[in-house]
């Protein structure tokens, strides 16, 4: 519990540290344990597991035992690393999608009963709401957007991803900078999407220092 309070909110730098220690445990056993040794399942429970970050509705695989033995049943929880990763998929399939006009690569990643807020005042509903959105906003494009999404910033079961988009809706240039917050399920799919946006016309490419 000390290690939780001296390392605070910074879970990378406590797993970091705890790797290390797992590093150094697993190198005495081979000259001190006697008997079976721990399992790499064990060895990571108790280094590096506990300190994982909690996630509701998901499920760490179960691991069959050398010796036969079942394992006992283990927490549901999940890895700052799942919501990144479905974070970096999500951003993927609007990076390559919206340039493309690809409605079904977008609405693939969204769950069948997730929503997606384009304002706070413009809920749609399900991935049928999704769908009719993007298509309603692809109807208008008369020319390839162009568009950049920056690195996931991940709490929880949640990701903040900033993009930045060049539009041409019937051939004028519309430039739209945005932060999407959009929380995942345990299949890393969109469970809601909120977009806040700022729009102006015209044709302006990012900083550099905003996507490096």
């Amino acid at each position: 519990m000390l290690l939780r309070h001296e390392y605070g909110p910074d879970r990378v730098g406590l797993s970091i540290y705890l790797a290390g220690q797992l590093f150094d445990a697993t190198g005495d056993l081979l000259w001190l344990a006697g008997g079976r040794p721990p399992t790499p399942a064990e060895l990571f429970d108790r280094f590096l597991g506990w300190a994982a970050p909690r996630l509701s509705g998901t499920t760490r695989p179960r691991v069959s035992h050398a010796d036969g033995r079942n394992p006992a049943p283990l927490d549901t929880r999940s890895t700052i690393m799942d919501v990144r990763d479905a974070a970096r998929l999500w951003a993927d399939a609007w990076t390559q999608g919206w340039p493309a006009r690809d409605v079904a690569r977008i609405v693939d990643r969204q769950a069948e009963d997730g929503d997606h807020w384009a304002s706070m005042f413009r809920p749609y509903r399900g991935r049928a709401g999704l769908r009719a959105y993007v298509e309603e906003c692809f109807g208008e494009e008369t020319r390839p957007a162009e568009v950049w999404f920056g690195e996931p910033r991940v709490d929880g079961d949640t990701a903040a991803i900033e993009y930045w988009a060049v539009t041409y809706p019937y051939d004028e240039p519309v430039t739209i900078s945005g932060c999407t917050v959009v929380r995942f399920d345990a299949d890393g799919l969109v469970t809601e999407s909120r977009d806040y946006s700022h729009s102006t016309e015209g044709r302006f490419l990012p900083p550099t220092s905003l996507f490096p």
